[in-house]
């Protein structure tokens, strides 16, 4: 996704769209009930009823727990931020670094550059610029419109990640908004604290939610973990 802009020598903006990870069509045909059965006993560790029956499928190694603060998603403040009079470079880099940080979910220190050291200022050009994030390298592109004219004060501009950056916390976080209320068993693979992926690809990494069968002890129900420039995806493998 690009993200378009005008800027003029003080202030820039510009639409933001926002990405977001839904619950899909064996969510619907199953009916949200706690981890076991009425009145079974369960294994609080295991979630599985004391029996010793297990849910059908792979059980995912780490319980997702409510997360201690919900991920930051809009426009965070940061610093250092620039001054009024900082040039469009400067505005252009804070920008990224918003954006990653969004994309994200979690406030860190941020450090950004472009190619050649500054941004392209001529019609049609674009710049490979880079944010560092707890020392991830995530790599974007500013593109000047077609009708931009030479010591304009007015710049249209667009911006979009080449990749992404996937945060363990997160993805837990923003996966027990999405589930809490349809398991009381969500797990998570193992995951890593930050890495760099594809956009909009399967990470490899899965995430779950038990559901419940009254005839058995149920099974668990993967969701495939996607990054997107805004958020964090979850989709039926």
């Amino acid at each position: 996704m690009r993200y378009a802009r005008t800027i003029t020598a003080v202030v820039a903006a510009g639409l933001l769209t926002a990405g977001c990870g839904g619950d899909t069509e064996d969510d619907a045909a199953s009916t949200a009930t706690p981890t076991a059965a009425a009145g079974a006993a369960v294994d609080e560790e295991t979630g599985a009823p004391a029996d010793g029956a297990r849910p059908e499928g792979e059980q995912r190694p780490v319980v997702v727990e409510p997360p201690a603060e919900e991920p930051v998603r809009s426009n965070p403040t940061l610093s250092p931020s620039p001054d009024s009079g900082a040039d469009l470079t400067e505005k252009i880099i804070y920008e990224l670094r918003q954006r990653t940080v969004e994309m994200a979910g979690v406030v860190k220190d941020t450090e950004g550059s472009c190619e050649g050291g500054e941004v392209t200022l001529k019609a049609g050009a674009t710049t490979a610029c880079t944010i560092t994030y707890e020392g991830v390298e995530v790599p974007w592109e500013v593109n000047i419109a077609d009708d931009y004219e030479e010591g304009s004060f007015i710049v249209r501009y667009d911006i979009a990640p080449t990749k992404g950056v996937l945060v363990g916390e997160t993805v837990r976080a923003e996966f027990w908004k999405l589930q809490n209320t349809m398991s009381d068993d969500l797990r998570c693979d193992e995951l890593p604290e930050v890495e760099l992926v594809e956009i909009d690809t399967d990470t490899g990494y899965r995430c779950q939610y038990l559901i419940e069968e009254d005839d058995g002890p149920g099974r668990y129900s993967d969701r495939i973990v996607k990054v997107d420039d805004r958020d964090v995806e979850f989709d039926l493998p």
